[in-house]
């Protein structure tokens, strides 16, 4: 069989060769970024630096917002949203990550006000319905928060933030942004507004290791640490720092023409899409990303294509989870009205470096598409 190609970088983006050329090449391998020796304090010192190498690249600044490391979005998730740190009320949305579903819930129990926004057969939110939601919750509590998608995993839908930020500000409410997907699928730029209160971002989404990840949150925003100990991170995130993990982001991001990997990874995007013009029984969710696309067939079930996809040497997901033969429906598309086509998605999510093999995958693709 030819060499299988990867087509599941929304779940976890492969290490870049770069990273691992840079982290042999890094002086300091085996300290502790606390401690106090030379060595210590030269890890120290670097992590420092990739500190000053993401608000320089994200275009936030020390004086507005704080930089918070850890192990991934759902440990940011759980830390930002802690009880303890005062949430009175919580808004959300049926399509946002599993994680945030089950964080509301126990925020629901333990007496914080909860509620979930519907999204439209387009997988947008309704401003009108969020306006009048985020009105009267403004008028009732002191903190409120809401959560907020920029890019969907499953679908590639992509939230307009500008908007978004018109109701955060209007109503005087606090606002997260999940972006852990917008790395080279959203946009050309990484540029982050200065107004939206916090950020989190995931490492191997992009190229990193995986368990490292971080946040921008407002200087403003009292968080309360889930992990208690020595003090690190001035005592928001205690335990040792994950010095090559934080090395990495600065490695994996460092040096890249995201422009370009956007406008290249797009082309090959509506290639495939056309594609599956050709073939009636299949479609797809419309989506504004670089690099995802919702594959809908008519009656054939995920499991069913999973296997035909593996066969053709192609890594994919169903956006849903697979077990024993059983297929668990997806939210994302239940929430959209997608109810009979929630069993039946493929997921296929690209990245700039599919360029170099179009042809290849070109063709495995339209050999699967003509038997489904």
């Amino acid at each position: 069989m030819s060499k299988r190609i990867y087509l599941d970088y929304n779940a976890t983006a492969p290490v870049m060769a770069s990273v691992w050329a840079a982290l042999s090449e890094t002086s300091v391998l085996d300290v502790n970024p606390s401690s106090q020796h030379t060595s210590g304090k030269t890890a120290h010192k670097e992590i420092k630096q990739v500190e000053s190498f993401l608000y320089n690249t994200f275009g936030l600044s020390v004086e507005s917002h704080n930089l918070l490391f850890h192990s991934g979005a759902t440990e940011a998730f759980n830390t930002l949203f802690n009880l303890s740190g005062g949430i009175n009320a919580f808004i959300y949305f049926t399509t946002d990550h599993p994680a945030i579903k089950f964080i509301a819930n126990s925020l629901e129990s333990n007496g914080v006000e909860v509620h979930c926004l519907n999204v439209g057969p387009d997988g947008m939110f309704d401003i009108s319905a969020a306006q009048v939601k985020l009105k009267d919750y403004a008028d009732k509590f002191d903190e409120v928060w809401i959560n907020t998608t920029y890019m969907n995993n499953e679908t590639g839908v992509v939230w307009p933030l500008a908007e978004i930020s018109k109701l955060k500000v209007a109503n005087n409410i606090k606002l997260h942004v999940d972006a852990v997907q917008m790395i080279g699928k959203v946009s050309e730029n990484l540029l982050l507004s200065d107004h939206i209160d916090a950020y989190t971002f995931s490492g191997h989404k992009f190229g990193a290791l995986k368990g490292v990840g971080f946040s921008f949150y407002k200087k403003a925003i009292s968080i309360a640490p889930l992990i208690l100990g020595g003090g690190q991170q001035n005592f928001l995130r205690s335990g040792t720092l994950n010095y090559h993990g934080i090395l990495s982001l600065k490695y994996a991001l460092n040096g890249r023409d995201f422009g370009r990997e956007f406008l290249e990874t797009k082309k090959l995007k509506d290639k495939i899409l056309q594609l599956i013009a050709n073939y009636p029984k299949l479609s797809v969710i419309p989506s504004q990303s670089s690099n995802t696309i919702c594959l809908l067939h008519e009656t054939k079930r995920a499991d069913e294509m999973l296997i035909l996809f593996d066969m053709n040497g192609l890594d994919v997901s169903s956006g849903s989870a697979c077990s024993s033969g059983s297929v668990e429906a997806s939210h994302v598309l239940e929430a959209m009205g997608l109810t009979n086509k929630a069993k039946n998605n493929i997921r296929l999510s690209l990245s700039y470096s599919h360029i170099s093999l179009e042809k290849d995958l070109l063709t495995r693709l339209q050999n699967i598409f003509a038997k489904l």
